[in-house]
């Protein structure tokens, strides 16, 4: 199924709409058009989307989620308070560490990385029953989908 990059008529979009609002108004389906690889160029929502995500203060904003799950992840059971915060495995941190510290620092760095590295690193921390959350049957599932995050971040 292609992926819509653009509204079609009617669906959001008005003349008077900023591209902006229309960027966060599509996000999802942009930035899914931006993980399979289409230029932020293309269009002017694609491109929208792509200064949003790439944006200094949203980057700071990830790093900083990323680095709160790694300290999360240390935190044993025992001194956890009652809370509705979805709880960082533990296991999974600790085996990721190294690989979202760096993510992290990627996102920190004076180059802008790739929309697709944002995106992906967004999602770990977004996803509730993703890696960072969810004990994996598979060990190692966090570590990975944080180096695929910080390959497609670019260099």
């Amino acid at each position: 199924m292609p992926i819509a990059i653009e509204p079609a008529a009617g669906e959001g979009m008005s003349p008077r709409m900023p591209v902006s609002v229309g960027a966060h108004v599509h996000a999802a389906a942009l930035d899914e058009a931006l993980l399979h690889g289409t230029p932020p160029d293309r269009t002017q929502l694609l491109r929208a989307r792509a200064a949003w995500l790439t944006a200094p203060r949203r980057r700071r904003i990830v790093a900083k989620g990323l680095n709160t799950s790694i300290r999360r992840g240390a935190i044993p059971w025992s001194r956890i308070a009652m809370t509705t915060r979805v709880r960082v495995s533990p296991e999974a941190a600790t085996d990721a560490r190294a690989a979202l510290e760096q993510l992290a620092r990627r996102l920190l760095s004076p180059v802008a990385p790739a929309p697709a590295g944002v995106i992906l690193a967004r999602r770990l921390l977004t996803d509730g029953v993703g890696p960072l959350y969810a004990p994996s049957a598979e060990p190692g599932a966090l570590r990975r989908a944080a180096e695929h995050a910080l390959l497609a971040c670019g260099s």
